[in-house]
């Protein structure tokens, strides 16, 4: 989460279930177990906690693709929109403390990986392009550039949207990624 020099030794006591667990995913993941507690306590404090209090509830993916897939576009348009309004706004002040292009991109980005989507960022010029794979189908790709297009207009940020099936894509001109 931070270079050497703003990290911190502490020592504490875990369960002994819980250390064999974080062991194991520990070797999973090709880390050392100091890494892994580390990314997974970082991830919790900047995404579960602030997430949780701002409302947000885990859901599986299959109950929130099923419902949506009940929805026409009219329905997801006016539930993204509503969303645009009332609650992204409300998530990125909780989580950063300021509402800006950049912190809304970052809480974006905490938000997929939360999700297991693979959303990746692509420097080219004055542009970035950011391309995000869900896998939950083309009303979640809808509903995503909705929203993400009213709460970057809302911030003065006129990005360009492109969708797929399962992934959305979306460029910012680097001059409004402040």
């Amino acid at each position: 989460m931070g270079d050497k020099s703003t990290n911190e030794s502490i020592s504490i006591r875990i369960d002994k279930k819980v250390l064999d667990r974080l062991r194991k995913h520990a070797k999973k993941e090709g880390t050392s177990l100091n890494s892994t507690m580390s990314t997974l306590l970082g991830f919790d404090v900047v995404w579960t906690i602030p997430a949780s209090k701002a409302g947000w509830v885990p859901l599986p993916k299959a109950t929130l693709k099923a419902i949506m897939e009940r929805l026409d576009d009219t329905e997801i348009e006016d539930i993204a929109t509503n969303q645009a309004k009332n609650s992204i706004r409300d998530l990125v002040y909780a989580m950063t403390g300021k509402y800006t292009v950049k912190n809304l991109v970052d809480v974006i980005l905490l938000r997929s990986a939360a999700a297991g989507f693979n959303h990746q960022e692509i420097e080219e010029g004055e542009e970035i392009h950011f391309v995000m794979h869900h896998d939950m189908g083309i009303k979640w790709s809808l509903y995503f550039k909705i929203l993400y297009e009213l709460v970057l207009y809302d911030l003065g940020c006129k990005a360009k949207f492109g969708l797929t099936e399962n992934t959305i894509t979306y460029t910012i001109h680097k001059k409004d990624y402040r």
